[in-house]
């Protein structure tokens, strides 16, 4: 007789005789268990498993499981129950419509579609006894500005099986500069979404530095049998720590100090332009502020975006890109 003793497989037998049979004994339990597993064992076993079940979660499955002391005899106390079906409270459904509602608005992203008909599911499964007004859709009072299905958020299912299971990908790659395609053998470490665009962090094969590829310029991606292992040091979770947007250019972070006029001041203020952001002073007609970042395309771009209500109080570099930026503008539309 096989050695094979999987208290997964004995509760759900022991769950499906409970909602069979209005009572049933241990005996019975164990003979059923016996002959459907086909192994040895004691009646102190099931008594231990229906103990287990009726653990409150996440240790057990808060079963509702009654004993008569006097036949031992035990049954379940709600006929509805089974640990095959899920019983969450009404606060938990509300979250998990709401999740649910958030990943439908993503649904065009083919990766995210399962996640979101699963919830969905389950969601739909639920015996929910105080329901949401049929009239009330989530869908209408929800609303991103995600721009739906990007190119190259067709890859995003590929691009995560292969940092998944170490695997290089091939692809070829548009660079906007020259117009140049080139193929490229790539060894992917994370996907990053910024402003609406999908990006793959890794590195090249043959190379020892980080680099970063924009999804909407590759094309006919594909998953290599060869795997590869991380030749450098990489912190999925601390690599953009000091980044302002997508870039992280070879660089020492620096502390950029911004002044913020009266009018920009309580929009700074209620929505960080970065985790590292500290506020330095609070005058009446001023904010000034700082960051702990590497200076690059994005940081300039969000300061040229917010020119006249911001000015670069230090570092001095920042400062004069910042003023050679505005000078080309003005020279622009000096011409016209």
């Amino acid at each position: 007789m096989s050695k094979f003793k999987n208290p997964g497989l004995r509760y759900l037998i022991i769950d499906r005789s409970l909602r069979r049979w209005k009572s049933v004994s241990t005996q019975t339990l164990r003979e059923i268990i016996q002959r459907e597993l086909d192994v040895n064992i004691t009646l102190r076993s099931i008594q231990l498993d229906i103990e287990t079940m009726m653990r409150p979660y996440p240790a057990g499955f808060d079963a509702p499981i009654d004993e008569d002391k006097k036949t031992h005899q035990y049954s379940y106390t709600d006929p509805a129950f089974s640990i095959t079906t899920f019983r969450l409270k009404e606060e938990e459904i509300k979250a998990m419509r709401f999740y649910a509602a958030c990943l439908k608005m993503y649904s065009e992203y083919s990766i995210f579609s399962s996640f979101s008909s699963g919830i969905n599911k389950i969601v739909e499964g639920v015996n929910i006894r105080n329901r949401f007004q049929e009239n009330r859709d989530a869908d209408f009072i929800i609303q991103t500005d995600t721009i739906p299905n990007p190119h190259g958020a067709e890859y995003l299912s590929d691009i995560i099986e292969a940092i998944d299971e170490k695997k290089y990908m091939e692809f070829n790659y548009l660079k906007f500069s020259s117009g140049e395609i080139k193929k490229r053998v790539f060894a992917p470490y994370m996907l990053k979404e910024y402003k609406n665009r999908w990006y793959v962090i890794g590195v090249e094969r043959g190379e020892n530095k980080i680099t970063t590829f924009a999804l909407d310029r590759v094309s006919e991606p594909v998953i290599l049998d060869q795997n590869f292992s991380r030749t450098i040091e990489f912190d999925n979770e601390k690599y953009f720590t000091h980044s302002f947007g997508i870039t992280r250019p070879d660089a020492p972070v620096e502390e950029v100090v911004l002044r913020f006029t009266k009018n920009e001041a309580p929009y700074i203020l209620s929505l960080p332009i970065h985790k590292s952001k500290k506020l330095i002073k609070q005058q009446p007609d001023y904010t000034d502020i700082s960051i702990s970042v590497i200076p690059s395309y994005e940081l300039y771009e969000y300061i040229l975006g917010k020119t006249p209500d911001v000015t670069v109080l230090s570092p001095q570099h920042v400062k004069e890109s910042i003023k050679n930026s505005l000078r080309k503008g003005v020279n622009l539309y000096g011409k016209k």
